[in-house]
């Protein structure tokens, strides 16, 4: 198979063109800018830069210097408008862990590090500002390595030491923190975070220290008594309530089905903490606790007479003259008893947390108990609700000297209609319907435009097949054809009418030369060939 040559080709090209007409020409044209557009396109989707997001929000210091390391490692790079740094996506992690080892994003916080320098007459003044300035570094590291915080930078507010107590002052600290888009603290996290900044400061309280975002929100306050027994009292409720509730739903649920039955309950819990003291006493109870018996005798004689000084100047006067003798005896006796009245004395500590009443609402599903195609079974849907109302009395503990209450309703659930799960066919239809469709119109385009154009170019790039060889007749229709009279030809007619009506001839010219297709032609040729044969 040889090729044309380019100017074989060139020609081809011309040829074809000239063939066109201009509706057909204009097709060509718009086929071929859709096909060269479509090219481009694909072209520019392949090599088109796929931008990554390095980093956004960045200080104005910060940014120029992470540009201007691009710049040296001549990576492409945009800007946008609202300061977003964007490169090429697959170079993102990369870039972020070059600028970080170079320390271009990280904050310039310095920890113990600081007194590996040799500082040769550095006063005690700078040494405790230093050590203040690592101590705050250090925490400031610690804090930010947390999953939700991006940077943070913590204030320490130390006083100087006194040698008096009454001048001394508790040291204070302040937390900032910048956390990452998206996330948020816990609670619990930011009692982590003042836990850990008072612990590794001397002297620090918790209540001496305050953690705020770069909203300006406080994220730690200092609770005081009341309002932590508050909260944890409400949360107490809330658990209490919730156990109560699953339990009666989990009940429900083993004895009427899944989605027939709704429980709420309302805990009302006494948090009054009383300490009670009795003692009882018992007057008939009488005991004897403890008896003393003392008993004492004295025996002796004694001398009569005047006692006294006047006695014993008269026993003097009366010349020493005796007197007479006495006898005595003395007895004495005591008993002491001690009687104790019974007593019972009693301490009491009532703790809180009583539960003082219980009030429980139930919604049952009407269908459950009364299905549309049975009627008549009014009675035993009241069994069956008081039945479920037993249940739930068992359940929680029903007492009713403590007031407890028990609501058991049946209504039709409207809002509980259970959805129908989507099947794995339906989520890769959902999903693939797009590029489908896309692929469909492509497919369309390519067979409703660009073929026929490229069918017909290539049509009229064909060269004519040559004639089919005659093949030869049968002798009976060679000698039929000879007898027959020839007709004339073509030329022949076309002479005639020249000769005989030039007029004729002359209009017949002009027709042609304004038909535009062969059939015209032909057609024109036998009406004058009729109009000869009519004439002659």
């Amino acid at each position: 198979m040889t090729f044309p040559t380019p100017k074989e080709l060139f020609q081809q090209l011309r040829d074809f063109w000239q063939s066109l007409s201009r509706p057909q020409k204009f097709a060509l044209l718009g086929t071929l800018a859709i096909v060269f557009g479509g090219l481009l396109g694909l072209i520019y989707y392949a090599n088109r830069v796929d931008w990554g997001l390095l980093y956004r929000g960045l200080p104005e210091d910060r940014a120029a210097q992470v540009i201007e390391y691009l710049k040296q490692e001549k990576i492409p790079y945009k800007v946008e408008a609202d300061g977003s740094i964007r490169v090429p996506r697959q170079k993102v992690p990369e870039i972020r862990m070059a600028l970080a080892s170079r320390g271009i994003l990280g904050p310039n916080l310095e920890g113990f590090e600081i007194f590996d320098r040799n500082q040769l007459g550095a006063t005690d003044f700078l040494q405790r500002v230093n050590y203040q300035r690592a101590l705050e570094g250090e925490l400031s590291r610690t804090i930010a390595g947390l999953k939700a915080v991006e940077a943070a930078r913590v204030h320490l507010a130390l006083p100087r030491e006194s040698l008096f107590i009454t001048e001394e002052k508790p040291p204070k600290a302040s937390v900032f923190v910048k956390l990452k888009e998206g996330a948020r603290l816990s609670r619990r996290e930011v009692q982590g975070i003042v836990n850990l900044v008072s612990s590794a400061v001397p002297g620090l309280l918790p209540e001496n220290v305050t953690v705020v975002d770069t909203n300006g929100r406080v994220l730690y306050k200092e609770e005081s008594p009341e309002e932590r027994l508050t909260s944890e009292q409400l949360a107490f409720r809330k658990k209490l309530e919730s156990a109560y509730q699953e339990k009666i739903e989990s009940l429900l649920t083993q004895a009427l089905g899944p989605g027939h039955a709704v429980a709420q309950v309302s805990v009302d819990v006494d948090f009054t903490k009383e300490i009670r003291t009795e003692e009882t006493y018992d007057p008939e109870g009488i005991a004897v606790r403890s008896e003393l018996s003392e008993e004492s005798q004295k025996e002796g004689l004694s001398e009569g007479g005047i006692p006294g000084v006047k006695g014993a100047l008269a026993n003097k006067i009366e010349g020493n003259a005796k007197s007479l003798s006495q006898s005595q005896r003395e007895v004495k006796r005591s008993i002491t008893r001690n009687y104790e009245v019974s007593k019972v004395a009693r301490k009491q500590e009532l703790l809180p947390g009583t539960v003082k009443r219980i009030s429980v609402a139930v919604l049952v599903d009407e269908a459950l108990l009364n299905p549309p195609g049975k009627k008549g079974e009014a009675q035993a849907a009241t069994d069956k609700l008081a039945l479920v109302e037993r249940l739930v009395k068992g359940a929680v503990g029903y007492n009713p000297d403590r007031g407890d209450q028990v609501e058991v309703i049946s209504l039709p659930f409207e809002g509980f209609a259970e959805m129908a799960p989507k099947t794995a066919w339906l989520d890769y239809a959902e999903r693939f319907a797009r590029p489908f469709i896309e692929f469909l119109l492509v497919v369309l385009f390519l067979l409703l435009v660009i073929r026929p154009v490229l069918k017909t170019f290539l049509k009229r790039m064909e060269p004519e097949p040559p004639p089919p060889p005659e093949e030869a007749l049968p002798e009976e229709e060679a000698e039929a054809l000879e007898a027959e009279e020839p007709a004339p030809l073509p030329q022949e007619i076309a002479l005639s009418i020249i000769q005989n009506q030039p007029e004729r001839a002359a209009v017949l010219v002009r027709r042609w030369l304004a038909e535009e297709s062969e059939e015209e032609r032909q057609k024109a040729l036998k009406e004058a060939e009729a109009h000869a044969n009519v004439q002659s």
